[in-house]
């Protein structure tokens, strides 16, 4: 997994930015005289916080990992392929803004080493480590793993297990059709959120309850508070 430093600052040297775009430079630069009074900045980026500083940034990115060799998917225009000439399969690329996870053969070491040379990348990380809230880590295919095969596996249970329990008492029950709270009400979205999202990713079992709890959300009873506490508890039992 690669984080590139400076996104948005790196952008337009492949692709000129058209657009003109001037802004009033901060006081701290009319200190620091880094500007005469009465001036004012042209940018030459696209700049983090502009409308099209994400496009830019996704072309730039576009243009880099093209030239390199890769191929777009027709599907998911943030996926890139190594594929040579005879149909050989090499490597996988898929961007997310500044987020990069790629894999494949000595092949793809070669090509991303030019997308290196071409970004300012901070964090490396390889074999095990976290993303988007679940764990890619890269083990053996085989015990002796005799041809140095390699499997990924994919979890979410430090995730799973960050999600609040929510105490279930016998008040609680007894007060099934009273509404929630405007705190209980925020609780309720967020815990359903992260089951949600555990659901959509890797968690197959909680799709129905994340998919039905959803549907009352706008006239929420303490009943809604307490089915969500028992789907989180089995989500957290399963994973």
């Amino acid at each position: 997994k690669w984080d590139a430093k400076k996104a948005f600052l790196h952008s337009g040297r492949k692709r000129p930015w058209t657009r003109e775009v001037t802004m009033q430079p901060p006081e701290e630069a009319y200190r620091w005289g880094l500007v005469r009074p009465g001036f004012i900045w042209k940018l030459l980026r696209a700049l983090y916080g502009l409308a099209d500083g994400p496009v830019e940034w996704t072309l730039e990115v576009h243009i880099i990992v093209t030239e390199a060799g890769m191929t777009q998917a027709r599907t998911d225009l943030s996926l890139y392929f190594l594929i040579t000439p005879d149909g050989g399969f090499h490597g996988v690329f898929l961007a997310h803004y500044d987020d990069f996870l790629w894999g494949g053969d000595d092949l793809m070491e070669k090509c991303m080493s030019k997308i290196r040379n071409e970004l300012v990348i901070g964090t490396d990380e390889r074999g095990n480590f976290p993303y988007l809230g679940m764990r890619l880590r890269e083990m053996p295919r085989w015990p002796n793993n005799p041809k140095g095969e390699f499997k990924l596996l994919l979890d979410q249970e430090a995730y799973v297990q960050q999600i609040p329990s929510r105490q279930i008492t016998n008040a609680l029950r007894a007060a099934a059709d009273v509404k929630t709270s405007q705190t209980e009400y925020s609780e309720y979205r967020g815990d359903l959120g992260m089951l949600g999202w555990h659901a959509a990713c890797t968690g197959i079992w909680s799709c129905y309850d994340a998919s039905v709890l959803a549907r009352p959300v706008h006239c929420l009873q303490q009943r809604h508070r307490i089915l969500l506490e028992k789907a989180i508890t089995k989500a957290k039992l399963y994973c």
